[in-house]
């Protein structure tokens, strides 16, 4: 099962991505990097929320910055290994291998690209559960009415989603991984 605390790493946090850090939200950091949030900082859930909302709203600014940087790079490359393969001082033999490195070099774009959306659904599968328990759940939970044998078993579900949702970050993670390896190849 998966446990679930605010001192976790990030479900992609990976040691061999650098993952810039939040700029105005905790000087704290776990040793993971991520930006710890103790009950003593904040005195209410509400606070506790807020500021986890800002502190993934700042990744989710960087993250966007990042994959347009990193789409330019692609670009970039694309472009000048096509200004090589039409080099009128390359043989006939050396123009045919920057094309050929040039259409590689496409193969790897639409994979990023693929990856790029793919993460997305898994970010928006993330936010739909973090709507759901703000929502819903910690209403649920904390409603007197409620046996506790009830809170349990939704607890034990949200577990198992959670469980799923971790397993197709990771995946998702993975990949990225290995496009990187892919990319540094010669």
């Amino acid at each position: 099962m998966v446990s679930i605390s605010l001192n976790s790493p990030p479900l992609y946090a990976h040691p061999s991505i650098l993952r810039p850090q939040p700029t105005d939200y905790s000087s704290d950091m776990s040793m993971h990097g991520a930006p710890s949030i103790t009950r003593t900082e904040l005195n209410t859930p509400r606070e506790q929320l807020q500021k986890l909302k800002n502190l993934l709203a700042d990744e989710a600014l960087t993250l966007c910055q990042h994959s347009m940087e990193v789409k330019d790079s692609f670009k970039e490359v694309a472009t000048t290994l096509e200004i090589l393969a039409q080099n009128s001082h390359f043989n006939k033999g050396q123009r045919r291998k920057c094309d050929g490195l040039r259409k590689a070099w496409d193969g790897l774009h639409t994979a990023y690209d693929t990856l790029l959306w793919d993460s997305r659904k898994v970010a928006g599968k993330a936010q739909a559960t973090v709507r759901d328990f703000v929502d819903m759940f910690i209403r649920y939970i904390s409603n007197p009415k409620i046996s506790a044998e009830a809170k349990n078993a939704e607890l034990k579900k949200l577990d198992e989603k959670l469980e799923v949702d971790q397993k197709s970050a990771h995946g998702t993670s993975e990949n990225f991984l290995d496009l990187s390896d892919q990319i540094r190849e010669p």
